[in-house]
């Protein structure tokens, strides 16, 4: 049991230094589902693979790291800019609201949602 215990350990040191879906992965093929403490040894690693953003790909059995960042381009950054003037508001009460530093922060994805956002911003007024 002793050993179990140190064994248990080690593995979530393993899991504390794992920084991509690689090392994950190198972690889920050395777990042993006989081991005494399986599930608490999988729940370290699963709480590690939510802190690295990754996922698991159940038909392929291997994590993945999350899309990288994507933001959005200088020309779309000038637009947005445009696009709060427009309604009253400032950049800087944007991004605030936003929970941002600066406008090129925001994925590209999210442009169409954050415009939305902020058309919504600009009607319900600015109450700090």
């Amino acid at each position: 049991a002793a050993k179990a215990q140190e064994e248990l350990e080690n593995w979530k040191q393993s899991c504390e230094e794992a920084e991509h879906a690689g090392d994950l992965n190198q972690l889920t093929e050395s777990l042993d589902k006989e081991h005494m403490y399986y599930q608490n040894m999988r729940q370290a690693m699963l709480m590690r693979a939510k802190a690295l953003n990754c996922t698991f790909d159940k038909q392929r059995g291997t994590w993945i790291s999350p899309p990288e960042f994507n933001g959005i381009s200088d020309q779309q950054r000038d637009e947005l800019q445009n696009f709060i003037a427009e309604r009253g508001l400032d950049v800087k009460t944007v991004c605030e609201h936003l929970g941002i530093d600066a406008l090129i922060q925001i994925e590209a994805a999210k442009l169409k949602a954050v415009k939305q956002d902020i058309e919504t911003l600009a009607k319900t007024g600015m109450t700090a």
